[in-house]
């Protein structure tokens, strides 16, 4: 077998098991398809949240998803109210981030977090129970604003 040959199994080998390990140990992606839904209305639009509900899919978020419906959105459901702080961590999209008292009333909000600001820490100055994160210009579109009400099913 010629030198070029060899090179080139090598490559080939070398390329398979990299790309084998990456779609294996890849974080993100669709993978919160998969975590519990609820629908949620406000000012007459509706959102289907998914829900970060446990320690590690609160970690995960929205990081490695590429693209979000513009009716979707993730719905983190804490124990209880502290001062709960979110990051862009392995994200690739903006978002508008709501934080929520136990009321589900809208306490704290920023909008257009960027991918590029990682690692800023995004903390509330009030305590929250509940976080929402949807596309950038969610909370613009529809008027969100300090005070209102979620209705989450």
């Amino acid at each position: 077998m010629g030198v070029n040959k060899k090179r080139t199994i090598i490559s080939l080998l070398f390329l398979v098991t990299i790309s084998f390990f990456f779609v294996a140990f890849h974080r993100g992606g669709d993978s919160y398809l998969n975590y519990p839904k609820t629908i949620t209305n406000i000012n007459g639009r509706s959102l289907n949240l998914y829900i970060a509900d446990t320690e590690k899919r609160q970690e995960q978020g929205l990081g490695g998803v590429k693209s979000l419906k513009d009716d979707s959105g993730m719905f983190f459901k804490f124990a209880n109210e502290d001062f709960w702080s979110i990051w862009m961590k392995d994200m690739f999209i903006p978002i508008d981030v709501l934080w929520l008292n136990e009321k589900h009333e809208v306490v704290y909000i920023v909008p257009n977090m960027r991918p590029e600001d990682y690692p800023h820490i995004y903390t509330p100055s009030t305590l929250s129970k509940y976080v929402i994160e949807v596309n950038k210009g969610f909370v613009e579109k529809n008027s969100i604003k300090v005070g209102q009400k979620f209705n989450i099913e």
